[in-house]
C-alpha cells in the first residue's frame, strides 16, 4: 500500500482510488480502513468510508479508535436531532 510520509502514516492517493476502482484484495481493503480509522480519516471523507469502516469495526476486521469522539459517533451516528444540540 502506498504511503505519504508524516508522523501518522495517511493511505496514498493511489492507494484510495484503487479501492474505488474495485482493485483491492480483501486483505488491502481491512488494511487501508484500518487506516483510515488509525488516522482518523474514516470519519473525513465522504460518508460510506465511515459507514464501511464502522461495519469493519463491528464485524471485528478492523480495531475501533480509543476516543471520545468515536464513541459519540457510533451512539449516535446520524447526530442530534435537535441541530442547536
Amino acid at each position: 500500500m502506498g504511503e505519504i510520509p508524516g508522523e501518522m502514516q495517511t493511505p496514498a492517493v493511489e492507494t484510495i482510488m484503487a479501492y474505488e476502482q474495485g482493485a483491492l484484495s480483501d486483505e488491502d481493503t481491512v488494511a487501508l480502513f484500518q487506516r483510515l480509522v488509525d488516522t482518523g480519516l474514516a470519519w473525513q471523507l465522504q460518508g460510506s468510508y465511515g459507514r464501511t469502516a464502522a461495519a469493519m469495526i463491528r464485524a471485528g476486521l478492523v480495531t475501533a479508535p480509543e476516543s471520545a469522539r468515536y464513541d459519540a459517533m457510533m451512539a449516535d451516528p446520524f447526530g442530534p436531532a435537535d441541530p442547536n444540540a
